[in-house]
């Protein structure tokens, strides 16, 4: 046999041999079920390769930091860094870091890894000499690249509102979102969380229950400020989801202004749109105030605070949340508010908070639930407020509007069970002292007020109004269930300040009864200007009389068409106590009715209106035969019958001097 066959055979056997054993080595290769598993970890699987941004001990103090590429910066963009070294300090653990401020570059420094930091090592030296480096390499990726969204729970903090603040911190100058929603259950925060940058979203989770601090000198758990306006970008929004924030604030020693669970304020001029989409959903605030002060304290859940004259705070909403307040019997020199907002001075005729909506809130506990100070198309609506309570604190309107222009109240509710005094469910006036700034055009419209078991000696209102132009008053359902005797309380209530005047008010087809004292009360000083009631279903009252009109200004409010449960008419009947010389005040019914005990030898009209349609109804007691005299300004008037316990009909018109005579009229009825 050839050397060269013998060879091409030794190949051919090789080969056969390799193949029939293939499937035992294939078999050998896979993996089994079995099979041992690691954690590959950041010292395994880095940023690209093995090498990017390794950090290894150099001579004495010096760490050697491997070259490697990261994705840094908003928009992103590539960088590379070509390998370089860093000096450590002494007798101290160094956190070594990318820096995404400098372009991600590697840095270091002795007190941990900051906000938005992407970390590196961990070096302890000791002695001159690094003695430990710890591997804590992740991927190299600014955060922020990914877009204006930070996760609160990734960050570095000593409670949730640390690491709350180290994601604001975090963003770009820009603003983003704070991603909140995985720290749960219960948080604290013991430093205020404080946002100063435009265009910050915060989510919360649906079972955080976020605890703010509350300790001597704090004025709020969370702060929104911006030292200086950046246009229209001064956003702000917090997503609560159904999550809590609370405090509870102790009244101390020494006097303290105001404390508020969240404020948003700014110092600076704001021009264009200001702050603008302010908003709160589904939030629980909780408000506990504990111990006893003399000075006043102004206490709530959210300010919005204006330090600026002119506009402010536009389209802004705050919705479907829950205010508590729970205090003890701390005296009227307190105030509590659910929400304030408010310039830090009132100057007349002006307005800064511009279109803003409270929807679908609820107030608890003590004081004044939704308030607005010089604001401008600003609506209340379908909003609850129940105030089971009898602590003595100060200001237990519900929702109030002051110089507030183009005001709607729509669809809220009140059950108030309170001792506070200048209870009601509705406010809206003028700062007063301030000529000319009365709250103008206004409509409240579909609200329901119930008073139940109100403290004695309590003054509770449906519509409290202290001047206010060019509004309606219509739809609405107050009612009063408090027996015996209490404080001034009455169904709608208009009254005048020093230079405040009530101007062109309608009061249309409510539903008032119960009150203690007027269902409508008109209790001007200075008369006020073309106010009607008309259509309006009023009484019974609680003291059990007709009381449904009453105050020192009744003359000027004009009634047509209002249902007395009391009288059984439409329009109201002024039933006149007789005398010889009796007064029929056409201001207090359209019919006059009067029965005679003994002979009239004169009568007077007065405060009828031109075109008013003025029944008389004169009747004998059970003696009969009194004489009857006509007002001087009543013409056409007939000799009344003369049968005892039998009454005299009859219709005038009255144009403005005189009351004519519209029928022959009817006698001896």
């Amino acid at each position: 046999m050839s050397g060269k066959l013998k060879g091409c055979l030794i190949v051919l056997f090789l080969l056969l041999s390799a193949f029939c054993l293939l499937p035992t080595i294939l078999t050998a290769q896979q993996p089994t079920s079995s099979a041992p598993v690691f954690l590959a970890n950041s010292k395994y699987v880095q940023g690209r390769t093995w090498a990017d941004y390794r950090a290894s001990a150099g001579a004495g103090l010096v760490l050697n930091v491997a070259a490697g590429t990261a994705y840094c910066g908003n928009p992103p963009v590539k960088v590379d860094y070509a390998g370089g070294t860093l000096t450590m300090t002494n007798a101290a653990t160094n956190y070594v870091y990318l820096d995404p401020t400098a372009s991600c570059a590697p840095a270091s420094n002795t007190t941990g890894f900051t906000a938005g930091a992407i970390p590196v090592a961990q070096v302890v030296a000791a002695g001159g000499a690094i003695t430990g480096v710890t591997d804590v390499r992740t991927w190299f990726i600014d955060p922020n690249s990914f877009g204006p969204t930070c996760r609160a729970d990734l960050m570095p903090g000593a409670d949730g509102g640390a690491q709350i603040q180290a994601c604001h911190d975090a963003l770009p100058i820009t603003g983003g979102t704070i991603d909140a929603r995985r720290l749960e259950g219960a948080q604290s925060a013991a430093a205020q969380i404080n946002i100063v940058k435009p265009n910050v979203t915060v989510e919360l989770s649906p079972t955080t229950v976020l605890t703010v601090p509350s300790g001597t000198g704090s004025t709020s758990g969370i702060l929104v400020s911006w030292s200086a306006p950046t246009g229209n970008a001064n956003n702000f929004r917090l997503m609560c989801n159904g999550a809590t924030i609370k405090a509870t604030r102790a009244l101390e020693a020494v006097a303290f202004d105001e404390y508020y669970l969240m404020r948003v304020t700014s110092p600076q001029f704001i021009s264009s749109l200001g702050i603008h989409g302010f908003v709160s959903d589904s939030c629980n605030y909780e408000l506990t105030v504990t111990g006893a002060l003399a000075t006043a304290a102004e206490m709530g859940a959210i300010k919005l605070e204006s330090t600026a004259t002119t506009r402010f705070v536009t389209n802004w909403s705050i919705r479907h949340n829950k205010f508590n307040a729970q205090t003890p019997d701390i005296g009227t020199t307190h105030k509590w508010y659910g929400v304030s907002a408010s310039p830090t001075s009132m100057v007349a005729n002006t307005r800064v908070f511009f279109d803003g909506k409270f929807e679908f809130n609820e107030c608890l506990g003590d004081g004044r639930c939704l308030q607005v100070a010089q604001g401008r198309n600003i609506s209340w609506i379908g909003n609850q407020a129940r105030n089971p309570s009898q602590d003595n604190i100060w200001g237990g309107v519900q929702f109030r509007a002051i110089g507030v222009d183009n005001a709607v109240f729509a669809g809220n509710s009140c059950l108030v069970d309170t001792g506070n005094s200048g209870a009601a469910c509705i406010y809206i006036g003028g700062n007063a002292n301030q000529a000319n700034d009365e709250s103008k055009g206004f409509s409240i419209t579909g609200n329901v007020a119930k008073y139940d078991t109100v403290q004695l000696g309590i003054d509770t209102y449906g519509v409290h109004i202290i001047g206010a132009r060019d509004g309606t008053i219509s739809g609405n359902t107050f009612v009063n269930t408090q027996a015996g005797a209490g404080g001034a309380s009455d169904g709608i209530k208009v009254q005048a300040a020093t230079a405040l005047v009530n101007k062109n008010i309608s009061i249309s087809d409510n539903r008032i009864s119960g009150f203690l004292g007027y269902e409508i009360l008109v209790s001007d000083t200075t008369p006020p200007e073309h106010l009607t009631a008309q259509g309006n279903h009023l009484g019974p009252s609680a003291a059990g009389g007709a009381n449904e009109f009453g105050g020192a200004g009744i003359a000027n409010l004009k009634r047509y068409g209002n249902y007395s449960e009391a009288g059984g008419t439409w329009t109201p009947i002024n039933v006149v106590t007789f005398s010889a010389t009796p007064t029929f005040d056409a201001s207090l019914g359209n019919t006059q009715k009067i029965t005679l005990t003994g002979n009239v030898t004169s009568s007077t009209l007065s405060n009828a209106t031109a075109g008013q349609s003025i029944n008389f109804l004169i009747c004998q007691d059970a003696t009969g035969s009194r004489t009857f005299v006509w007002p001087t300004n009543v013409l056409g008037g007939m000799t009344i019958g003369a049968t005892l316990s039998k009454c005299s009909a009859q219709n005038f018109i009255f144009d403005g001097t005189n009351a004519y005579a519209l029928s022959a009229g009817v006698t001896n009825m």
